[in-house]
């Protein structure tokens, strides 16, 4: 793997840069308990879906373009030489197929805090391009030219308002949740994730505030990180 040396350097550097933006840094909501007919993936032992699959999912669900769309963008250490591949690196380490043929298989799927930190900083910088699409913001991009699906786009267009009345709508709020998750989670994992953010923590924060955080606990929820 090419320049491995830079990893571990350039996780503490992303992490640095990734939680300042925030009331408090408040973390996701955890998910709730689930009755034995929905309990979902362990993530004691589930792994997780991949780099690749989670890649695609979001290119799926959410980001109309560019197709070239690369959620390891999002984990390239800020002033690291073009084409270091240290994004492309680090996505190896939260799930990837290596080898050919017969030894064709997936590696770092196991959960452990280093891959889950990296995940969180890829949702987050993706979170952060998301709430650069609102209006009058003057955030920088890291994929400057991140366009979501239309549908999409009309509803964080409205959370873009928060805290309003009208950017905590529950219709809204479900139509975010749906969007980022496509039903892969149950009822009662939207309603810990709304209850967050209609809460205390972000009951002041603007939409630019709120967005990259609703995102990152979405996407970090096991039903949607881990393999069914």
């Amino acid at each position: 793997m090419k320049n491995r040396g830079l990893l571990v350097p350039s996780l503490l550097l992303l992490l640095a840069c990734s939680t300042n933006s925030a009331p408090n840094d408040a973390p996701p909501p955890a998910p709730t308990a689930q009755p034995a007919r929905d309990a979902g993936p362990d993530p004691r032992s589930a792994q997780y879906r991949g780099y690749e699959a989670m890649n695609e999912i979001l290119r799926s669900r959410l980001v109309a373009k560019p197709a070239s769309f690369a959620l390891s963008s999002y984990l390239d250490a800020p002033g690291a030489d073009a084409g270091s591949g240290v994004g492309a690196n680090l996505a190896q380490l939260v799930g990837a197929w290596s080898g050919k043929g017969t030894l064709n298989s997936f590696q770092n799927g196991t959960p452990n805090a280093m891959s889950f930190l990296i995940w969180r900083v890829a949702f987050l910088g993706f979170g952060k391009d998301v709430a650069a699409l609102c209006p009058g913001s003057s955030a920088p991009r890291t994929v400057a030219n991140l366009e979501i699906r239309a549908d999409l786009a009309a509803v964080v267009q409205s959370i873009c308002a928060w805290p309003v009345a009208s950017a905590r709508d529950e219709a809204v709020l479900h139509a975010f949740w749906n969007g980022l998750t496509a039903f892969d989670a149950p009822q009662s994992e939207y309603e810990a994730w709304r209850d967050h953010f209609l809460g205390p923590t972000y009951a002041t924060a603007t939409g630019e505030t709120v967005i990259p955080f609703m995102v990152t606990a979405a996407m970090l929820n096991p039903y949607v990180l881990l393999q069914p």
